[in-house]
C-alpha cells in the first residue's frame, strides 16, 4: 500500500478501536460479569437473590423478566399467564385449593434456575448452563438430546431447550416451565395416592427416556427418579377410577452427562469413574463396581441409578416384583423396557389399580 493510503487507513482502525473501547466502558453491561460467579461450582452456592438481580438487565436485554421472589427458594407466578403446553395440573375436578396454589409457585434448588416471562406472558426457565470453563458437556449433550429434530420425536423425553442466548462467558438456556413435581414424588406418601398402573405407566417413560438418549450416544450420569419431572400428579386411587390421561416424563439435568461420536458402536462407549463420583461431598448412592481404574460402559451407570430406588418399591404381585429386581441387571435400557412392558401388557387394568409401598432405604451408603 503507497503512503497516501496508509494514513486513512490508520486513522480508521483507530477511530473503530476507540469506538469499541468507548462502547465497552460505558456499556450499562460493563464490570456486571466481575460481580457474577467465576463457574457452576461458585454460581450452585451462589446468593440466588443477589445474583439474579445483577443478571436482570441481561434477561431484558433476551427479552425475559424474573418472577418476584417473596423468600428463598420461591418464586410466585404474575397473573394473566398464557399456557405453555407443560406447566400443568391434574384434573380441575380433583385439584384441592393447594394444589391450584401451588401452579401459581415455582420452587428452585439452588442459584442455577430462575423462573422467567416474556412480554407475550409465555412463562419459562432460565437456566445456567455454561459458566466459565465448565459445563461444556453438559450443553453439548442438551444440543444433541433437546434441540431442534430430536425434540420431534415421540420417544424422546427430554425437556426441550427452547433458546439459548450468551453473555461472555456464560450460555444461558430456555426451557419450558413445568409443574415443579417429579417422579419420586410420585412414591406412595401421605401426600401421593398413585396406583401401581399410574407409577408404572411412568416408569416406563423413564426407561424410554434413557433408551432415546443412550441410541444419541449421550449418558446421563444422574438418573435417579428426581430427575425426570412429571406432568401432574394422577393420584388414581384417590378419586377411585383408572386414570382416563397419563401424565408425561420428561427428563432434565444433564450437568454429569457424558457424550459420544453417534457412530460409536454402543459396546464401546466406555468411561472410568466420572469426576462427580470422586468428590467427597457427593451425596448420591453410588456403586462400588463404578469406582476404580477400570473402565466400565458409560451407558450402565445411568441404569443403575435409574432402578436404584425400585428395589425398595414392595408390590403384591410376585411376578412384577421379580420383573423390577431384574431391570437392573439388563445391559441396555432398551432390553429394560422391553422386558417391563412386556411384562405389564400381561395384566389389565384393574388388576395394576391397587397400592403398592416403598421402603426409605439408608440415603448416604456405597453399595457393594
Amino acid at each position: 500500500m503507497s503512503p497516501p493510503f496508509c494514513f486513512p487507513v490508520a486513522c480508521a482502525a483507530i477511530l473503530i478501536t476507540t469506538g469499541a473501547w468507548w462502547y465497552y466502558y460505558s456499556s450499562p453491561n460493563h464490570g456486571r460479569r466481575d460481580q457474577l460467579p467465576r463457574d457452576l461450582r461458585t454460581w450452585r452456592l451462589a446468593n440466588e437473590e443477589a445474583t439474579w438481580s445483577i443478571l436482570s438487565p441481561i434477561l431484558a436485554l433476551n427479552g425475559w423478566k424474573s418472577w418476584d421472589t417473596p423468600y428463598s427458594l420461591f418464586q410466585d407466578r404474575p397473573e394473566h399467564s398464557i399456557s405453555n403446553g407443560f406447566h400443568t395440573g391434574g384434573s380441575y375436578r380433583y385439584m384441592s385449593p393447594y394444589a391450584i396454589t401451588k401452579l401459581k409457585k415455582f420452587h428452585y434448588h439452588n442459584a442455577f434456575v430462575r423462573a422467567v416471562r416474556n412480554k407475550e406472558g409465555y412463562d419459562a426457565v432460565c437456566r445456567v448452563i455454561v459458566a466459565g470453563n465448565e459445563g461444556q458437556n453438559c450443553l453439548k449433550a442438551i444440543r444433541r438430546v433437546a434441540y431442534g429434530d430430536a425434540t420431534h420425536f415421540c420417544d424422546s423425553h427430554v425437556l426441550p431447550l427452547l433458546f439459548e442466548f450468551q453473555f461472555e462467558d456464560i450460555t444461558f438456556g430456555i426451557f419450558p416451565l413445568m409443574s415443579g413435581m417429579n417422579f419420586h414424588d410420585m412414591i406412595p406418601s401421605i401426600y401421593c395416592h398413585c396406583s401401581l398402573g399410574d407409577f408404572m405407566h411412568m416408569l416406563t417413560q423413564a426407561l424410554e427416556a434413557l433408551q432415546f438418549i443412550h441410541h444419541k450416544r449421550v449418558a446421563h450420569h444422574d438418573a435417579f427418579f428426581n430427575n425426570f419431572l412429571v406432568e401432574w400428579q394422577p393420584d388414581s386411587l384417590k378419586r377411585g377410577a383408572i386414570s382416563v390421561a397419563h401424565p408425561r416424563v420428561w427428563l432434565i439435568d444433564f450437568e454429569n452427562a457424558m457424550s459420544f461420536p453417534e457412530d460409536t458402536p454402543y459396546g464401546e462407549c466406555k468411561c472410568t469413574t466420572p469426576d462427580f463420583l470422586k468428590r467427597d461431598n457427593y451425596g448420591r448412592p453410588y456403586d462400588a463396581a463404578f469406582m476404580g481404574d477400570l473402565s466400565f460402559n458409560a451407558f450402565t451407570l445411568d441404569l443403575w441409578q435409574f432402578m436404584y430406588y425400585a428395589q425398595y418399591l414392595e408390590i403384591d404381585i410376585p411376578t412384577l416384583n421379580e420383573v423390577l429386581r431384574n431391570l437392573q441387571n439388563q445391559s441396555t435400557a432398551e432390553s429394560a423396557l422391553r422386558l417391563l412392558h412386556d411384562t405389564l401388557c400381561t395384566f389389565t387394568p384393574s388388576q395394576l389399580h391397587v397400592p403398592f409401598r416403598y421402603t426409605e432405604p439408608s440415603y448416604d451408603c456405597t453399595e457393594d
